[in-house]
């Protein structure tokens, strides 16, 4: 098994609770995602309708009726399960405000019941 390397914290999302939309772009593919496994402010892991491979660069997009945001990113793991995938994605460091708003827009539907852990 290879050592965890993440910087932050990882959460999970309860699913069904955040008011607008989230959306993966990859090539000229935008899809829709409510999975959302664990995110923090350096990454995010998600399933998606659409295989996206290992090293893609992909847009994420947060939108809502008050507010819209937007980030870069590189999948850093994907695993095909049927016709989904589940894949993990860091975020671009080049602007850490918009990774940091896209994290905080989704913080208060954070689940705290599940457990957390620290990969520092």
């Amino acid at each position: 098994m290879s050592k965890e390397r993440r910087s932050y914290v990882r959460k999970p999302v309860k699913a069904g609770d955040l008011p607008g939309h989230f959306f993966l772009v990859y090539g000229d593919k935008t899809v829709e995602f409510t999975d959302v496994q664990d995110v923090s402010i350096s990454g995010i892991g998600l399933t998606v309708d659409l295989s996206v491979p290992t090293g893609a660069e992909v847009g994420l997009i947060y939108d809502s009726f008050d507010m819209s945001v937007q980030l870069r990113g590189n999948v850093v793991w994907s695993v095909k399960e049927g016709d989904l995938s589940r894949v993990g994605v860091h975020f671009d460091s080049s602007d850490m405000n918009d990774n940091v708003l896209f994290f905080m827009v989704i913080r208060e539907y954070l689940d705290d019941s599940a457990p957390q852990f620290n990969f520092g």
